[in-house]
């Protein structure tokens, strides 16, 4: 592998933001996966979310 590239950090989505706990409990089941479609939507989530997808470019080096 040629390690004369760099990954740049080109942007971070937070996904399930809730931990599995919350769609465990009886009382919040039900409502546990629109309240994780929500809190997933708020920009600037990423760093709190249980599931993150993080998009890097390889750039040539200078």
């Amino acid at each position: 592998m040629d390690d004369s590239y760099a990954d740049a950090f080109q942007k971070g989505r937070g996904f399930s933001m809730l931990t599995p706990g919350w769609y465990e409990r009886p009382g919040l089941r039900r409502a546990a996966p629109a309240l994780d479609t929500l809190a997933g939507r708020v920009p600037g989530s990423a760093p709190w979310a249980v599931n993150v997808v993080y998009a890097a470019r390889r750039t040539h080096p200078r």
